[in-house]
């Protein structure tokens, strides 16, 4: 049994007790700023993470228009996505479940800022065309129109806009 009756001994023991002690202190401080942290910035934790009008799914085409904005076409997400310069996601077209089978492939705006759609309508399978289609929007991305619209009753191996450019 070793006796601590020395002085030295005394000192080493109360040395190993202020350094636990200090380094309980440090972590107990580091406790706290990352609460107050977290406390400042409670907005950011509640955003969630992948906001689903900038999550991308399966772009199948990325393209600058003259007007300067970056047009994202995301096919599984049947939408279409106008980015500004900046970033920012200006609007968003999406197709509702009721054209579910059409899939939008190219996009070209005018010298009014007006945004062309061309799209196809297959069947189930996505096998057979049964409808081209080219879609006209406004400068803010609401529907105006379709211009064109070509139906297919069988065969779409012999339609005549198999390479259609917009």
């Amino acid at each position: 049994m070793q006796n601590f009756s020395s002085e030295n001994d005394t000192f080493q023991i109360m040395g190993k007790r202020k350094k636990s002690i200090l380094l309980f202190m440090i972590g107990m401080l580091i406790f706290i700023v990352s609460a107050l942290i977290c406390l400042l910035n409670l907005n950011l934790l509640k955003r969630p993470v992948f906001q689903k009008e900038t999550l991308l799914v399966d772009p199948a085409l990325a393209k600058y228009e003259r007007d300067g904005n970056l047009y994202i076409i995301d096919s599984s997400s049947f939408r279409l996505i106008c980015m500004t310069v900046e970033g920012t996601i200006k609007y968003a077209i999406t197709l509702d479940k009721m054209q579910e089978y059409i899939r939008m492939y190219d996009c070209a705006v005018d010298d009014g800022g007006n945004l062309y759609v061309y799209a196809m309508e297959t069947d189930y399978d996505a096998y057979l065309t049964k409808r081209d289609i080219v879609r006209k929007y406004n400068p803010q991305g609401k529907w105006i129109q379709d211009i064109l619209s070509v139906n297919y009753d069988g065969n779409s191996e012999d339609r005549p806009f198999k390479e259609i450019k917009v």
